[in-house]
């Protein structure tokens, strides 16, 4: 992931490790990723351009969202 973060910031832009997290779909256990020395959170689900998406690929969370 490294070489990632070294390609970015050559072209200026900057990996907001606050905003950042990882979501392993399908494994027992997550991957451990690291950028900077700083490992990326692992999260269960979380929210992209107002939609929820989980680990399980469930809809549940979302569903209930719009139903209120």
């Amino acid at each position: 992931m490294d070489g990632f973060s070294r390609t970015s910031s050559s072209f200026g832009l900057i990996i907001s490790l606050k905003k950042t997290n990882m979501m392993a779909h399908g494994a027992e256990l997550a991957p451990r990723i690291s950028i900077s020395d700083s490992e990326l959170q692992v999260v269960q689900e979380f929210s992209c351009l107002g939609s929820t998406v989980s680990n399980n690929l469930s809809m549940d969370p979302e569903i209930g969202k719009q139903i209120g």
